[in-house]
């Protein structure tokens, strides 16, 4: 019995462990970064603090807005679905986007 609660604490503190191979153990342990280790005890105006923190754009937000633009020109920014996407996108993701558009008309792939 010692043998197992020690496997068990091995593995529930690496909350890292196997993500990358998917599987009911990858959304387990991904489960684990996205909650604070004493979710458990903690009061739920706490808890909405760690849980609701701003995060990057994922890049396949950008990219899908790069695609857009790559596909249809300067006029799919006002798409509705870009601009939901853009309404998501952080100042980070926003200057990316910026810096790449530009430099698809300075290289004339796309009209201005």
């Amino acid at each position: 019995m010692r043998t197992v609660s020690i496997i068990k604490n091995r593995i529930d503190t690496n909350p890292l462990r196997d993500m990358s191979k998917g599987g009911a153990r990858g959304r387990r342990t991904a489960a684990a970064v996205l909650h604070p280790p004493n979710w458990d005890t903690m009061s739920l105006d706490g808890l909405c603090s760690p849980l609701n923190r701003p995060r990057a754009t994922p890049k396949s937000t950008i990219e899908a807005v790069m695609h857009s633009v790559r596909e249809r020109g300067l006029a799919a920014l006002k798409e509705p679905v870009n601009i939901e996407r853009l309404s998501r996108c952080d100042a980070a993701a926003k200057t990316e986007i910026n810096r790449r558009i530009a430099r698809m008309v300075a290289a004339k792939e796309i009209a201005a």
